[in-house]
């Protein structure tokens, strides 16, 4: 669900994305629940006089999904849940895998969701993901 927060896809197709959410109603449930956070940010800011962007995309979930879930064909989780350059897919989650970091390096985060954060971190962080960041 954090990827939906990370940064919007540049290229992926958000079909992917829609017909995993459809499968997974618990996913869909906490998708809706961000979107609403988000527009009563958005609201708060608006009051404030503040201007930076709030927005919950799901343009590389179903990929960020199946790659966590231990897809190893990398090319076939472009191909089937993305639909877009593998390049900014790479970099969409090497920037996730810098979000989790930091927010699992957090002192204000709890110790459970920190773990969970450093799992996301190591099934994010394998294969092509991984080698990318040697180069």
């Amino acid at each position: 669900m954090l990827s939906c927060l990370s940064e919007p896809s540049r290229e992926g197709d958000s079909h992917y994305s829609w017909t995993l959410l459809k499968q997974l109603p618990h996913l869909q449930k906490r998708l809706q629940a961000m979107g609403r956070l988000a527009h009563e940010l958005y609201e708060v800011q608006q009051s404030s006089h503040v201007t930076l962007p709030v927005s919950v995309q799901v343009g590389y979930l179903a990929a960020a999904y199946r790659w966590t879930h231990g897809e190893d064909d990398w090319t076939q989780v472009v191909r089937e849940a993305y639909g877009g350059h593998e390049g900014d897919l790479i970099r969409a989650f090497r920037r996730l895998i810098d979000l989790c970091r930091q927010l699992a390096e957090s002192p204000e985060v709890k110790p459970a969701l920190q773990e969970r954060l450093w799992q996301a971190v190591s099934a994010l962080d394998r294969g092509i993901v991984f080698e990318s960041a040697l180069i």
